[in-house]
């Protein structure tokens, strides 16, 4: 049905998602173009979702950043925005605080693997995981980890202005490797657009907190908040 709505179009949009999928010749059938659509639609359409609203609240409760974003945006041009560095940390902060997919990647070992004790990992002793060994690398507690990010349960975009090698390294949202977030450009992109615009026009303060739920993904619940229109 996905590819039969697209070629329904009189004049479909160029450059898109599916635009590209679809006129992609080194896909072998249709069957596997609609799987990276779904993988796609279904993989960042939840977690871009919930990403955008803990930013949002984050920036709700912690009215100074807000504003200090909000004033940064407005003395940017427009099509500038996306690209300054306040509201690269505000995301990049937001995704390290609150993060979406807290168990991070899951990996099976095809061989032996040793972790050698040193002075960074802090072990005494060098440790052995076995092949066929199912190894969970947890975001949430990489990024909450007081050796890497001092005051880690506090909102501070400024951290990113001068991180340490450590903080960089281990905070890694779409993961890394070759099996990493296939998804991760078009949510890099939804996220600094959709904030950029929302965030330089309205001004969000908190309603109701609400609550969190913690499941294959880490967000919000009856979170509610107040927009008014920016004060220019």
């Amino acid at each position: 049905k996905i590819l039969e709505s697209y070629h329904q179009l009189k004049s479909p949009m160029k450059g898109t998602v599916i635009d590209l999928v679809v006129n992609n010749e080194n896909y072998k059938s249709d069957k596997e173009r609609v799987s990276d659509i779904m993988t796609l639609f279904f993989g960042g359409h939840d977690t871009t979702g919930y990403t955008l609203a803990w930013i949002l609240i984050e920036l709700a409760k912690n009215q100074e950043e807000q504003l200090k974003l909000q004033k940064e945006l407005n003395s940017t041009a427009i099509d500038k925005r996306t690209s300054s560095v306040g509201l690269n940390n505000v995301i990049k902060e937001g995704m390290r605080l609150t993060t979406v997919a807290p168990m991070g990647s899951v990996r099976a070992l095809t061989h032996d693997l040793v972790v050698n004790a040193n002075e960074k990992n802090g072990l005494e002793n060098d440790i052995l995981i076995p092949k066929d060994s199912v190894v969970v690398c947890s975001q949430m507690l990489l990024n909450h980890n007081p050796k890497y990010h001092n005051d880690p349960g506090v909102f501070k975009p400024s951290r990113w202005l001068d991180p340490s090698e450590e903080a960089l390294l281990s905070c890694m949202p779409f993961s890394l490797g070759r099996r990493n977030c296939v998804g991760q450009s078009l949510a890099k992109v939804e996220i600094a657009n959709v904030l950029s615009r929302l965030c330089a026009n309205y001004t969000f303060t908190v309603e109701d907190e609400g609550d969190f739920n913690m499941s294959i993904t880490y967000h919000p619940v009856g979170a509610r908040l107040l927009v008014s229109k920016a004060k220019m």
